[in-house]
């Protein structure tokens, strides 16, 4: 297989791919993780996720990895850019 730096092409290709087609992945997660990487997106911490959704910041920590699990990323910025499409105004 191709190797593009540590990426075989195929897995850097399906990441360009989810990346480049924003909104799609919604529906691989609940409802409640979805709230979850709102909060992100809308710039909070761990600490105050936890808060606004009256969980632990463990249990904030454990969404965000099942997130990145589902939707293959490793970032909260890529699991945000992988579920919410682009605002007109960027």
């Amino acid at each position: 297989m191709t190797r593009v730096g540590t990426w075989p092409v195929a897995r850097a290709g399906a990441v360009a791919r989810r990346l480049l087609s924003p909104g799609r992945d919604q529906a691989l997660l609940t409802d409640r993780q979805l709230d979850l990487l709102r909060q992100v997106a809308a710039g909070l911490d761990n600490r105050q996720t936890a808060r606004r959704l009256a969980i632990s910041e463990a249990t904030v920590r454990t969404h965000l990895q099942n997130i990145y699990s589902r939707l293959d990323v490793s970032s909260r910025t890529a699991a945000i850019a992988a579920v919410f499409p682009p605002r007109p105004d960027w």
